[in-house]
């Protein structure tokens, strides 16, 4: 057994104020396996109010969830709606007074990792001898989602710095960490980071600041962060949108990131590439990259041919 963090503390090192877990035991099910049924079950607990999520991974394959609350109240109505809407994805669900410890499992779970050239870790690992600084990133993800260490973004990374060298400007929808923005910034382009959840926000604005420190000033130059809905979005022809988003919420901003000749999707399931595809119809899917049950799309507009023949790659990523 081991622990992973899938979503972090908002300030390392510090005690939060949780006062309950719900301990929510996840199995695989009608052809979803472990690992995504408890992808889903956390981004819903997130959304109920959880401050923090672990997970214990178990030799049997099942996925245990210690998702924090502030208070009880929160926690039983977390319990109670999760038991609604994902009861076929759990064998147990229930509230646990037993205190996690948040900032050991949070080390624990976010170790560094490589994606192409560049060396993502978090503030309390050191840079290694043999990464050269210009491409060692250091993410604080607090409760923005986006560290690197999760499939879709390591896939919206991998797809757009193949982008880069013929990329003048960015729109990096929900931006979470801020991790695609900073990568592109340091790559020379120009970004608008769009979000509207304030904590996002918050965590966005904190690693930017940091990883535009000396001697990588010009990444604060070259970002402009945006408080807004991405709906409400102007997109022009030659910007390149990412958007590390779910399918439904694909489904609401569609027909803003149709104005861009290229589009970077990632956050969705493979089998759900068509479906998004079919949001975009004066597209092609020029790419599929896939890790495990997650993919990411590269869209190119706009000849209508849709996803009849798109490169199909798998990550190497580590």
């Amino acid at each position: 057994m081991f622990v992973e963090l899938i979503a972090e503390l908002r300030q390392i090192g510090q005690p939060l104020a949780m006062e309950v877990a719900l301990r929510c035991e996840v199995n695989q099910t009608n052809g979803i396996d472990a690992e995504l049924a408890a992808d889903i079950v956390s981004v819903e607990l997130f959304d109920l109010g959880a401050t923090a999520i672990g997970t214990e991974r178990l030799q049997t394959g099942q996925h245990i969830l210690i998702a924090g609350f502030a208070s009880e109240l929160i926690a039983t109505r977390a319990h109670n709606s999760i038991l609604s809407t994902h009861s076929a994805l759990l064998i147990d669900c229930a509230i646990d007074r037993t205190e996690p410890d948040w900032v050991r499992s949070q080390r624990a779970g976010l170790q560094p990792i490589r994606v192409g050239p560049w060396h993502i870790r978090a503030p309390w690992d050191p840079l290694p001898e043999a990464i050269e600084p210009v491409f060692d990133i250091v993410i604080d993800p607090g409760r923005a989602f986006g560290h690197g260490a999760h499939p879709s973004t390591r896939l919206a990374i991998e797809l757009f710095i193949r982008t880069a060298s013929t990329t003048s400007h960015v729109i990096d929808v929900g931006t979470g960490t801020g991790i695609i923005a900073i990568i592109a910034a340091r790559l020379g382009i120009e970004v608008l980071a769009v979000e509207h959840d304030e904590h996002a926000l918050e965590v966005a604005r904190r690693n930017i600041r940091q990883n535009g420190a000396r001697p990588h000033e010009a990444v604060l130059d070259l970002i402009t962060v945006v408080a807004t809905d991405a709906s409400q979005l102007s997109v022009e022809g030659d910007d390149v949108v990412v958007a590390n988003l779910t399918l439904d919420v694909h489904r609401v901003i569609a027909h803003v990131c149709s104005s861009a000749d290229r589009i970077i999707v990632s956050g969705i399931l493979c089998r759900q590439v068509a479906q998004l595809c079919e949001l975009y119809p004066d597209h092609d899917a020029v790419t599929v990259r896939t890790h495990g049950e997650w993919a990411s799309v590269d869209l190119i507009g706009r000849s209508g041919r849709g996803c009849t023949s798109p490169r199909i790659e798998a990550s190497s990523s580590r």
